[in-house]
């Protein structure tokens, strides 16, 4: 679950499992702020798929060391601003290596509304979250989207799609369709990526159905799975990627 807890506060943040609201791209996120003075609990259930998705990529970046400016952005279902900081000055010009072990945080700000959001109770409330904060509530957020994306398909989705990582990039999704129907977490696949559609082996983090009305990219576009990676492919990239 995604949860931390920060010098007594305990910041709670993931979509509830029923009712199943997916029609229009909607999730239904409960959120609970817990201390010594404050027992604050709400479920938002206008919170748009793509913003808490963008959340949870956004973290994993920043943990893998992509993230080289500071970034600002609300998940308006959830009254909820989020605040990235590098951690580090220059950022654009140094190593990932070095944006991987600065001091950065994650400053999540949201305003207090009653049940039926018509009601301000006690105004807002900031949370700072730092390095080892941020990795566990990212885990954990990411856990929580892929266990409701996984019900999800039982039900519905007649397209797969790959959610894939460029190395280095663990856990930062660009979604691809799967033509061929059959990848599977944990492989390797070959795809076209960025603005000069550069041929890449990436990591397939997860995979996911969708239906005509919600598919992440169009099914007849350039974004889709072109084979899969064989063992000998792997083991060159890995031997590339050490260098």
């Amino acid at each position: 679950m995604a949860s931390v807890t920060v010098r007594g506060t305990t910041f709670s943040f993931f979509p509830q499992k029923k009712p199943l609201l997916w029609e229009g791209n909607f999730l239904n996120m409960k959120i609970s702020v817990e201390n010594e003075f404050i027992h604050y609990e709400n479920v938002k259930n206008r919170c748009s798929f793509e913003e808490v998705e963008w959340l949870c990529i956004s973290l994993h970046r920043l943990i893998a060391g992509g993230c080289r400016t500071a970034r600002y952005f609300r998940i308006e279902g959830a009254h909820m601003s989020v605040a990235i900081d590098p951690g580090i000055k220059n950022a654009e010009n140094c190593s990932r290596e070095l944006l991987r072990a600065a001091d950065y945080t994650v400053t999540i700000s949201m305003v207090m509304y009653s049940q039926n959001a018509e009601k301000l109770m006690d105004g807002g409330y900031t949370l700072v979250l730092n390095r080892e904060d941020i990795i566990a509530f990212a885990s954990g957020l990411r856990a929580d989207l892929a266990e409701y994306e996984n019900s999800l398909s039982k039900r519905h989705g007649k397209y797969l799609f790959v959610g894939v990582s460029p190395q280095g990039y663990k856990g930062c999704m660009y979604w691809y369709f799967d033509p061929t129907n059959k990848t599977k977490p944990n492989t390797f696949v070959w795809v076209r990526m960025g603005n000069h559609k550069t041929l890449q082996l990436v990591y397939v983090d997860s995979v996911r159905r969708y239906n005509d009305y919600n598919t992440p990219c169009d099914v007849n576009g350039p974004k889709r799975v072109l084979k899969q990676a064989t063992a000998e492919d792997v083991l060159q990239a890995k031997e590339i990627w050490k260098e």
